[in-house]
Order: C-alpha cells, then structure tokens, then sequence
C-alpha cells in the first residue's frame, strides 16, 4: 500500500493543447530549464519555473510550441549538426554544473534524448523566429520588427491554443519511476 505522501505525489499532468498536439507540465518545464540554460546570464544562475512565474512560463511555452509546429508545418530551417552538438553541450555542462540543477533535471526527467530533442526545438523556433522577423522587417523597410510582428499576430491567429481546466495553477512535479532510470545526463 502507498504512504499518503505517494498516493498525492504528481507525476504530470495535461495543461495545453495547441492545434492537435497536447503538452504536459514536465515538457513546459523541462522546455523553459533547457531554453534558459543555453542563454548567456552574466550571474550564470538559471531561472527556474516557479508558482510566482507559471503563468508567463506557460504562455511564452505556447508560443514556442506555435512557432514551432508552423517552422515543421513549412519544411524549413534545419538545425545545422554542429550548431546542435554545441548547444547541447552547453546545456549539459550547465545542468550538471550545480546540484539544485542537477536536482531539478532529474525531477523533471531530462534525459539525453529529451536533451537533443529539446535543444533542437529551441534552436529551429529561434531561427524561425530571426528568419521571419528579417522579412518583415525587409517587408516594411523598417531596421526591425515590432514587438508583436505581424506574421506572429496572423499565426495565433490560426492557431488553437487550449489550456486544460487547472492548467494556470502550478502544481510541483515529482519524478515517476520510468523517468528515472533513462538515458542520465
């Protein structure tokens, strides 16, 4: 029999779906850890998600997650090999640098495969991203885009963005069983 503390351990849960592909807490932030993880931060610290910045975090997610299936939907932009190995080593070396990070990833399940594919992600949605801002701003003969680019207005737009009944309200994660005995960074 489960101890209380087990039975109300969460392992994952739904919170959105955009267009027909639903994602869970664990992908939103095991997304945001890898993204923030490959910035440059003077302090060398990385944000983590948290109760108090939940809601940017899964509405910047959304966004990502948009981009990203418009970046697959055109057949575009393929993450150069070696720009991919570089990232993700960079991740690596920042993940397994400190022990609350080292920690945290663990928690979330971040393995190797989530690490390549994850980075992937990142880098063809940042390339996308640049990409479509420099057209709009050739377009407009402007030097850059607006804050909210036009291309980024029309493809909300098109988009079906849902998020699941609770999905505003951070829960903590726990690590399942599965999760912890992958791939390990």
């Amino acid at each position: 029999t489960l101890g209380l503390s087990h039975a109300s351990a969460l392992g994952d849960r739904l919170v959105v779906s955009i267009n027909s592909a639903t994602f869970t807490q664990r992908q939103v932030e095991s997304y945001i850890l890898v993204r923030e993880s490959l910035r440059d931060n003077n302090d060398g610290k990385v944000p983590r998600v948290t109760a108090q910045n939940w809601e940017v975090a899964l509405k910047f997610f959304a966004e990502e997650m948009s981009i990203h299936q418009e970046a697959l939907r055109l057949g575009s932009l393929q993450v150069p090999s070696e720009l991919l190995r570089k990232s993700v080593g960079k991740v690596r070396d920042r993940l397994n640098g400190s022990d609350p990070l080292v920690s945290l990833s663990r928690r979330l399940g971040i393995d190797n495969t989530t690490l390549n594919r994850t980075v992937h992600n990142i880098l063809r949605v940042e390339t996308f991203r640049r990409s479509r801002n420099r057209q709009e701003a050739i377009a407009r003969n402007k030097d850059e885009a607006d804050s909210q680019p036009q291309w980024l207005v029309e493809l909300y737009d098109r988009t079906i963005i849902r998020f699941y009944d609770g999905a505003w309200d951070y829960k903590q994660i726990q690590p399942t069983q599965g999760l912890q005995s992958g791939d390990a960074l």
